[in-house]
């Protein structure tokens, strides 16, 4: 091959490339958008990391969480499950500071039963905030509860004709066998008192009306685009075909369970409280 030709090949390729500039320029315009996508996500994937890690050390709700997940399964829903440290009621043996605070719950503490967490600085302080948030919900309610008197007036105020305790007790409403492992003192106090005012999906009252006219109502359990199933008020699993129904009503803010605001003392309020609060639950052996 001689050189005439090798320039002849080269001359003829540049004015195919001249011939078809579409080719070019979309074989750059997809490299460049590629490596724009790649500084794009090289960028962004930190900042919603971050977003996601490091909560606002002011949230209350993201202390909450974290206080749930980490903190609760020794220290308790209300904070007082260790022998002279109550951090529902902000008593510390160790932390005289929310800085002290933030470096015990990051550090823990040597020679105890307190571990190291590892977290930063505004995780545990979102933390601290909610246990100051658990201080003043406790504030608003001094009552101390006799669990004793509790479990009588339980099974006395009827109870037990919706809820269960360790077997006892009916399945129409919530089983309580557990509850003191995942509510406060406070919100099992407000739920008795005003059980409209937080209502869990599961809990949701529901009304179906048939084609005939007739209405069943129930504790709602599952739904979909094609079926309801609820519970009925005598304990019997129903399911619905939604075909078959005229109407599907679901309170969103109409509790199931009636208040017991001035039917009880806020004494005796404390005692079913007490009561709840130790249920946490079979221990396995």
């Amino acid at each position: 091959m001689t050189n005439l030709d090798i320039v002849t090949k080269r001359e003829a390729r540049e004015v195919s490339a001249v011939s078809r500039p579409g080719v070019s320029a979309h074989r750059n315009t997809f490299r460049n958008f590629g490596v724009c996508s790649l500084l794009a996500i090289t960028v962004i994937l930190p900042r919603l990391d971050a977003q996601r890690r490091e909560p606002d050390p002011h949230d209350v709700e993201a202390g909450a969480s974290r206080y749930n997940n980490i903190c609760a399964s020794c220290h308790g829903q209300d904070g007082d499950q260790v022998p002279g440290v109550d951090l529902g009621h902000n008593t510390f043996r160790r932390a005289n500071s929310d800085q002290d605070l933030i470096n015990i719950i990051r550090n823990g503490i040597s020679g105890t039963g307190m571990p190291a967490n590892k977290m930063s600085e505004d995780a545990a302080g979102a933390i601290v905030t909610y246990l100051h948030a658990m201080a003043k919900d406790a504030s608003s309610n001094t009552s101390k509860g006799n669990a004793a008197h509790g479990e009588e007036l339980y099974a006395r105020s009827g109870c037990s004709a919706c809820h269960r305790i360790g077997g006892k007790g009916a399945r129409f409403g919530p089983d309580l066998s557990d509850i003191g492992r995942y509510r406060r003192s406070v919100q099992l106090a407000r739920s008795i008192f005003d059980p409209s005012a937080d209502i869990a999906p599961e809990n949701r009252l529901v009304t179906v009306v048939m084609r005939d006219g007739s209405q069943i109502e129930g504790r709602l359990l599952n739904q979909d685009t094609f079926t309801v199933l609820l519970m009925d008020r005598n304990e019997n699993l129903r399911s619905f075909d939604r075909s078959t129904l005229s109407a599907v009503t679901i309170e969103d803010k109409k509790s199931i369970m009636p208040s017991y605001k001035g039917k009880l003392t806020d004494q005796e309020v404390a005692d079913i409280v007490t009561y709840l609060a130790q249920q946490k639950g079979t221990k396995l052996k």
